[in-house]
């Protein structure tokens, strides 16, 4: 498993959102490509751009077929890093979001701070 992919991954000054994959038991390589940073953040209101990653398997193809979900933990800053958060509740569960047609599409993100 090769996590994250460099492709499409732009390192920035302001943020780095930080994501968990959960992959079935299988030996499928998939490479994790985060095509919309997060930005405009303001602390207690969503994301004013909120993530979407999209999921290759090993021989480069988006993984339409794939079941499984994604979720996120902190939001790194040039100061740290915060804890994310979705309907005012952090962890896993709580940002956890479907892989549909090989994307998952995050709503409601925020730091609190």
């Amino acid at each position: 498993m090769r996590l994250p992919s460099t492709r499409g991954l732009l390192p920035s000054a302001l943020a780095l959102l930080q994501l968990l994959l959960w992959l079935p038991a299988t030996r499928a390589i998939y490479t994790l490509e985060m095509f919309r940073q997060p930005s405009e953040a303001v602390a207690g209101l969503p994301f004013g751009v909120q993530p979407a990653v999209a999921l290759y398997d090993d021989d480069g193809l988006l993984a339409a077929s794939y079941v499984g979900f994604c979720s996120t933990l902190g939001y790194v800053t040039p100061t740290g890093t915060e804890q994310v958060l979705r309907n005012g509740t952090a962890g896993q569960d709580a940002t956890r979001v479907q892989f549909v047609d090989g994307y998952a599409v995050f709503d409601g993100l925020y730091i609190n701070v």
